[in-house]
């Protein structure tokens, strides 16, 4: 998979819009995120994961509760979240997005 990490609010802002993309809410302290970015780095896809640091980019992140957050886009509408580190949940999604 495509990883693009974003460390700036800037950078946030000028976000190409992919139409679907899984968008990872994280953190660089959080285990569960670690153990999230090395399964997204073994899976197969070209789908695009925008990968966002809730410290570096607070005004992205502003509503974010819960770390790792997995938004899954599909056509650029939102198709599911999931909260925590959850591989059974995460790979549900992306095979909905890989169809």
């Amino acid at each position: 998979m495509l990883i693009i990490q974003y460390t700036k609010d800037a950078d946030c802002i000028s976000v190409p819009p992919y139409p679907t993309a899984v968008i990872v809410y994280s953190a660089t302290w959080c285990q569960p995120c670690k153990q999230l970015h090395q399964m997204l780095l073994n899976y197969k896809s070209n789908i695009p994961v925008l990968k966002i640091d809730v410290e570096k980019c607070p005004k992205t992140s502003e509503g974010i509760r819960s770390l790792p957050t997995v938004v899954f886009k599909k056509n650029k509408k939102v198709i599911g979240t999931v909260q925590g580190f959850d591989e059974t949940k995460v790979r549900k999604f992306l095979s909905l997005l890989d169809k």
